[in-house]
């Protein structure tokens, strides 16, 4: 009697292999159906109709019995075993933590890092759905592309807070002519890695505003450039970078990042040589 056609890898007479036989043989397609969405990490029904050799109506209602009684999820379009759906969601916690034990700072992990722990079909609208339903059980948060574990908030240490205080400073003293990033390391006596996180917890509570990869501005400083925008574009349709340059009293190069900025915040919007208010009023 042929039980499965194509069956995973194994070692004869293990215990387990022989408990699986056992369940198939006993002619209920839902252990068979359960065997092999372990096997294949997930399966959508057209795939899974085509390795069960079952037509999708009854597979369907096997799903739904399987569903009902926790022995299957739902991911987006995908099927996976209850068990291994458990494991990734275990699997991604850990890396959360993990992840905030490293880096105390920063607010969140970018979302392609708990891609890592999962399997390659588990991906897009999948992912998605894995990491959704964490966040409707509160056990974690996601902002834009980060995550966080549920009840997590970024705490410096008080060494960090003397830092972050002189890394105000800084910024707050630089105006529109603000330090490269780069430069401060050496003169402040830290690493990179820990400059960067600095600036992502000072833009993370508002306290600077990220422009570009390597331009940061107080956010009063910031404040006062977009107020000098609006107020231009209140009473003109359209402002050059060389209009924008001379109003704030900067270089070419601070007000071309800032315009750039605008565009990527949706507040201006690029005409040629020009920019226009597009969602800044």
């Amino acid at each position: 009697v042929v039980l499965d056609e194509r069956p995973p890898r194994h070692k004869r007479f293990r215990q387990g292999v022989l408990d699986r036989l056992r369940e198939l043989e006993k002619g209920d397609p839902l252990p068979f159906v359960l065997q092999k969405l372990a096997a294949i990490g997930g399966a959508g029904l057209v795939e899974l109709s085509q390795v069960m050799k079952m037509a999708s109506e009854p597979l369907v209602k096997l799903l739904e019995q399987a569903e009902r009684e926790g022995k299957v999820a739902r991911l987006g379009d995908l099927y996976v075993a209850a068990g291994l759906k458990e494991d990734w969601e275990k699997a991604i916690l850990k890396k959360l933590e993990h992840f905030h034990e490293e880096k105390p700072l920063l607010s969140g992990m970018p979302k392609a890092r708990a891609g890592q722990v999962l399997p390659r079909k588990i991906a897009g609208q999948a992912g998605d759905a894995l990491l959704e339903e964490l966040r409707v059980r509160g056990m974690l948060t996601i902002t834009g592309d980060l995550l966080a574990k549920g009840g997590f908030t970024p705490r410096p240490t008080a060494a960090q807070e003397k830092l972050l205080k002189k890394l105000i400073g800084f910024f707050k003293d630089g105006g529109l002519t603000p330090p490269a990033p780069k430069n401060l390391w050496n003169t402040m006596g830290i690493k990179k890695e820990e400059g960067e996180s600095l600036l992502d917890y000072l833009a993370y509570r508002n306290a600077l505003v990220k422009i570009s990869t390597d331009i940061y501005l107080h956010s009063d400083v910031y404040a006062h450039c977009l107020q000098v925008l609006k107020e231009h574009l209140q009473e003109n349709r359209k402002i050059s970078l060389g209009q924008y340059r001379d109003l704030l009293k900067t270089s070419r190069k601070y007000a071309q990042a800032l315009l750039e900025h605008f565009d990527g915040c949706k507040y201006t919007r690029r005409l040629g040589d020009e920019r226009v208010a597009w969602k800044l009023f």
